[in-house]
């Protein structure tokens, strides 16, 4: 049928490629200010080390007694010869001073400790009580004195306690004993000149020292202190960050007579890779100095939001000063001059001071046009926004170049963590590049930090793609230079019969164009599926102004049509060139329309899919030739009738065909088959076409309809012929009542009669058999003189009932020792066999039907043996 199609040609094909700008907003550094603190280490209570023992010289009897109680005692031991029994009596002491000097320190202002006075009485008499021991300075300035109010025995000794708190305690004492002795208490006692010289000794002991000021020998000391360092107030808030960068340094004065060492702990730094806060140990020297410095990139920083400090502490240990005194107060202190600088984070949890940063860049047109201006009929910019920094932004876009109602494109895009995007819609703006020869589009940012608290990763960025789809213009003034404007178009072919491959004997395609766009141009038409050769139908022509119809006609006989089966349509193509070279302003919303009309399509060949039509097949006629009369019990059990066609389309046939076999006797049997492709297989075969042929029938007659059409390739003038054949080889299947005769057979019994005697009492007969069938079969063999009683089963029996197996080779013998050895006297016999065929059973009993081809034999072999009994005497040289 005549087909026909309308294309409309617009020059909207004016476009901008699509084209993507990537550029990434980093926030500036994250600094803090440089965090400083003046440590003052104080020395604090000086703790010096238990006073050791120091004892007084003896107070001897001499020095504490009156002087004449001694020179009474002294004459008495001389009267009585060295020795001398005398009563003391109860006497005040004359009191008595002894210097002592401690070692380990001159001076001490006392804030707490004790003195341990003890009294030992190595007089022979008891001391006191009381017994009062007053310690003075060196300038004889009393200090504080203790009362022992018990007597202290001979040998014994007795010790006070001084609680010297707010005391100061000179290195150099002096110890004034005065008291009481009660003397023998009545009893005489025995002395001698050396028991004058004995007396009692005091001994002076410090211990738990802990002063304010001294002049001694140091023990080392420990100063310890934990504080925190405000951080200056500021809008960043940490409570976790990472430093970028960072630098501590501490400098060191130390007005002490001491020197040890300092441990400085700042548990708020920590370096996360190792699990370790930060620690710092020095050596303590005197004067002022500096230590080596700890650059911080790297480390963490961790605080409470709310309270922004630097947590710390140090310890100093001083070393001890043994054997020098220096002198020293709990006022003394060291100081640490403690300053972190230069401080940038690379990660913060918290919250940081609000930034704004500013950008721009290009996106750049990718066009072969240079437009001046042009309005958008169709394009989006999709933004994508990836921060990878955290925290939450606001980013301000603008792209000057690119305005709707007189505003520029003016964007604010909210910013949170991950990936967001954003897609504006550029239908209706105006595109205005920077200049004919500039085609560019230039873009501003504009990045505010908002307040709160995040996660920040510094040192990322916020990744920024700009994609700029394809625009498309409904209107464009500029130079025009870009490929030709092409569109595809399609005619759909609707018909049942599908068009692979066609050739056209006659036809016509007839074109109708009007120009609309009112420019001058040139069309060319392709269509694909329309071919000579190895060149598809293209038609070229130019364009005028106007919008009159303008009509060409292209004759397509001898054309070929080439289509996928599956794909029913004609494509073609419209191509339109519009020129480069001139300033052009268009409303892209006009065209050119082109009408396609393809008319008197007569085709000569198809290859593809026919639409069904039906054919009557002219009947065919078979005869066929009798069965043998004599076999009996026997059918045809592999018949093949089949119908051999020879047709040169490939379109499939689908046959309907009946096979009818008449019998003489008027018996009538018929098989059909239905659909046969005979394109698939030329050769239809008819199912159980035993049965038609074992009514033994004269003729068989076949007719039927072909149904024609479908994939495949036709022409008028291709036709159908077919051949029918009936082939019945010789396989048979076996009845019950199967049998087999042989024609009778004569024998020469001359050479027989010979060797049979009147003497011979019994032949031995052997029947040998090669059986190549797949049944058994039971052997009768008859003799006669006459053929004609062996034709009506007459005759004497020579074998009787003789199994045969099936499928192999035997021997079996008959002995003959009666009447029928005299057969064998005749001149002339005749022998015939009978061969009843057994058929197959199953494994319960029932028949098997069994068959044999032509090829397979039976052979059976009928030889005799005779046995002589010989007289010895007729033998040559006698015997038996």
């Amino acid at each position: 049928d005549p087909v026909e199609s309308s294309l409309v040609q617009q020059a909207s094909a004016v476009t901008i490629d699509s084209t993507t700008t990537t550029f990434a907003i980093g926030f500036d550094p994250v600094e803090l200010d440089s965090i400083t603190e003046l440590v003052s280490a104080e020395v604090g209570p000086i703790k010096l080390t238990n006073v050791a023992p120091e004892e007084t010289s003896p107070f001897l009897f001499r020095e504490i007694m009156p002087a004449g109680l001694v020179t009474a005692i002294e004459v008495a031991i001389a009267g009585a010869g060295g020795s001398a029994d005398v009563v003391v009596d109860t006497i005040a002491l004359v009191p008595q001073q002894k210097a002592l000097a401690f070692d380990s320190f001159r001076s001490a202002e006392v804030s707490s400790g004790w003195l341990d006075v003890t009294i030992i009485n190595d007089l022979f008499i008891p001391l006191g009580a009381p017994i009062v021991v007053e310690v003075r300075d060196s300038t004889g300035t009393p200090l504080f004195d203790l009362q022992w109010d018990t007597e202290i025995g001979v040998g014994d000794s007795a010790t006070r306690t001084q609680d010297l708190s707010g005391m100061t305690l000179p290195g150099a004492l002096l110890i004034v004993v005065s008291g009481t002795s009660n003397g023998s208490q009545g009893d005489t006692v025995a002395v001698t000149a050396g028991d004058l010289d004995s007396g009692f000794r005091t001994r002076v002991a410090a211990r738990d020292l802990e002063v304010s000021q001294t002049d001694a020998i140091v023990p080392a000391q420990t100063i310890r202190d934990t504080s925190a360092i405000d951080l200056e107030p500021s809008d960043t808030i940490i409570e976790v960050a990472v430093l970028r960068s960072g630098y501590l340094s501490i400098a060191i004065t130390n007005d002490l007579p001491l020197t040890g060492q300092v441990s400085l702990t700042i548990p708020s730094l920590y370096l996360e890779s190792v699990d370790s806060v930060f620690r710092q140990n020095f050596a303590l020297q005197t004067g002022s100095y500096t230590v080596p410095g700890s650059d911080l990139a790297g480390w963490s920083i961790s605080m409470s939001a709310a309270v922004q400090e630097l947590r710390y502490h140090y310890g100093i240990t001083t070393d001890d000063t043994d054997p020098q005194f220096v002198t020293l107060a709990q006022s003394d202190l060291v100081e640490l001059d403690l300053a972190i600088g230069n401080i940038t984070l690379s990660q913060i949890t918290g919250q940081i001071e609000t930034q704004t940063i500013l950008d721009s860049g290009d996106i750049d047109i990718e066009s072969d046009s240079q437009i001046l201006r042009a309005s958008i009929s169709l394009g989006t910019i999709e933004i994508g926004i990836q921060n990878r920094i955290g925290g939450e932004s606001l980013v301000q876009i603008i792209v000057p170049e690119l305005s709707r109602g007189g505003s520029l494109l003016d964007m604010v895009l909210e910013v949170s963590p991950g990936a967001r995007n954003h897609v504006i819609d550029l239908s209706g703006y105006e595109l205005v590049p920077v200049s004919v020869a500039d085609q560019r589009l230039t873009y501003t940012t504009e990045t505010i930090t908002q307040s709160g608290f995040y996660t920040y990763d510094l040192l990322d960025s916020i990744a920024v793609d700009v994609r700029m789809s394809e625009l498309i213009f409904d209107a464009i003034t500029g130079f025009v230079s870009q490929e030709d404007i092409v569109e595809e178009y399609v005619i759909e072919l609707d018909s049942e019969t599908k068009v692979e491959r066609a050739v056209i004997e006659a036809g016509e395609v007839r074109l109708t164009i009007r120009n609309f766009i009112g420019l001058e141009a040139s069309v060319e038409l392709k269509i694909a599926e329309l071919a000579r050769g190895e060149s598809g139908l293209v038609v070229s022509f130019p364009l005028t102004p106007s919008t009159e119809p303008q009509v060409r006609r292209v004759d397509i006989a001898g054309f070929e049509l080439n289509l996928p089966l599956e794909d029913q349509r004609i494509h073609y193509t419209s191509t339109l060139a519009i020129p480069s070279d001139e300033l052009l302003s268009l409303t892209l919303e006009d065209s050119i329309t082109v009408d396609v009309f393809i008319d008197t399509l007569r085709l000569s060949a198809l290859t593809g899919v026919v639409e069904s039509f039906e054919v009557a097949l002219e009947p065919v006629e078979q005869a066929i030739s009798p069965l043998p009369e004599d076999m009996v019990g026997f059918d045809f059990a592999n018949v093949e009738i089949t119908l051999d066609f020879d047709a040169d389309i490939t379109v499939p046939v689908l046959l309907d065909l009946t096979l009818e076999a008449q019998a003489g006797d008027g018996v009538v049997r018929t098989a059909s088959v239905t659909g046969w492709n005979i394109v698939d297989s030329a050769t239809v075969v008819i199912p159980d076409a035993a049965e038609l042929v074992n009514i033994r029938p004269e003729r068989i007659l076949a007719y039927g309809r072909a149904h024609i059409g479908g994939a495949g390739t036709v022409t008028s003038a291709q036709g159908i012929a077919g051949v029918l054949a009936v082939r019945a080889p010789l396989e048979l299947e076996i009845g019950p009542d199967a049998l087999i005769i042989t024609d009778p057979r004569r024998i020469t019994g001359a050479a027989v009669a010979d060797m049979v005697s009147e003497d011979i009492e019994e032949i031995l007969l052997f029947v040998e058999y090669a059986n190549d069938f797949e049944f058994g079969a039971t052997l009768r063999v008859l003799m006669s003189r006459d053929t004609l009683l062996l034709r009506e089963g007459d005759g004497e029996v020579l074998v009787d009932s003789l199994v045969l197996r099936p499928a192999g080779f035997g021997l079996d013998s008959v002995r003959l020792n009666d009447a029928r050895l005299d057969l064998f006297n005749q001149d002339s016999m005749y022998v015939q066999a009978h061969l009843r065929l057994l058929g197959r059973t199953g494994e319960n009993g029932e028949p098997v039907p069994a068959r044999f081809l032509s090829t397979d034999t039976l052979k059976l072999s009928l030889y005799g043996r005779l046995e002589y009994l010989m007289n010895g005497a007729d033998l040559v040289g006698g015997g038996r």
